[in-house]
């Protein structure tokens, strides 16, 4: 059902948006009956109270992206750097295995190194 929910939403979208572009220019109503009533219901005949709405929608926005956008950054360090034992087991092994030689093995410490660091600032 959410599927279905976000392909008809995605429909919706794209087809108000080919709307607007077309057809956008070409009267009072151009851009679709659907948009002109939403825009209506939304400002209610008065350009301070749709700006107002406008900035409330675009706060909410920026902040579920900033929070999502944290979380999700959050969740891969923790993946990553639960991961970094494993990475320097699995050097070891192959350089005791003769599979690396010294340097290669260096050169993959440097870059498990550098992932954590970098998944470590997060």
């Amino acid at each position: 059902i959410l599927l279905i929910a976000t392909l008809l939403r995605l429909a919706l979208n794209v087809a108000s948006t080919r709307v607007v572009l077309l057809e956008g220019h070409t009267g009072s109503d151009a851009a679709g009956k659907v948009i002109q009533s939403f825009g209506e219901v939304v400002i209610g005949g008065n350009y301070a109270v749709g700006l107002v709405v406008f900035l409330i929608l675009m706060i909410i926005n920026f902040v579920v992206v900033t929070k999502g956008a944290g979380r999700i950054s959050e969740v891969s360090a923790r993946f990553t750097l639960d991961a970094m034992p494993g990475k320097q087991m699995a050097i070891d092994a192959d350089l005791n295995a003769g599979i690396l030689t010294q340097e290669e093995a260096k050169l993959r410490r440097q870059e498990v190194g550098s992932e954590a660091d970098f998944y470590g600032a997060m």
